[in-house]
């Protein structure tokens, strides 16, 4: 949406929404499953970035959303690769807080595509103790 000028980071928008008709019987819900993101970079130095998004989700059960964030510096460590720690947390209202710690790797086999692996662990108590996943992603433009 916005190129990065000075102190103020580049901006993007991400949506997503599941249509609940289209889904299998067993995952229908009452309600469409809408994500926001607004999606924040600053670039630190040439090869380090500080992102951080803010947004909103929900699950389709509920016409509440769940609110979170993400705070996450990247380090590119090779023309194609890149490091990245990351803490984030989800919010509901009357629900604790689910607040989760990870880091993992990147590569870019080619412009506009990412691959990466990722693991982490739950800081709160009521977050998931463990987890890892693996990922692609396609920028648009």
């Amino acid at each position: 949406m916005l190129e990065a000028k000075g102190v103020l980071p580049q901006t993007s928008l991400y949506t997503q929404v599941g249509i609940p008709k289209l889904a299998s019987k067993d995952h229908q819900t009452p309600h469409a499953i809408p994500h926001l993101r607004l999606l924040f970079e600053n670039k630190l130095t040439e090869k380090l970035h500080l992102d951080y998004n803010i947004g909103a989700d929900w699950d389709g059960e509920q016409t509440a959303p769940q609110w979170l964030y993400t705070i996450a510096p990247e380090l590119e460590i090779g023309e194609k690769w890149e490091v990245f720690v990351e803490e984030f947390a989800y919010f509901q209202k009357g629900q604790a807080s689910l607040h989760h710690f990870d880091g993992g790797i990147a590569y870019f086999p080619i412009p506009n595509v990412k691959l990466d692996v990722y693991g982490g662990k739950g800081i709160s108590k009521e977050a998931p103790d463990y987890f890892i996943s693996a990922g692609i992603s396609f920028r648009l433009k």
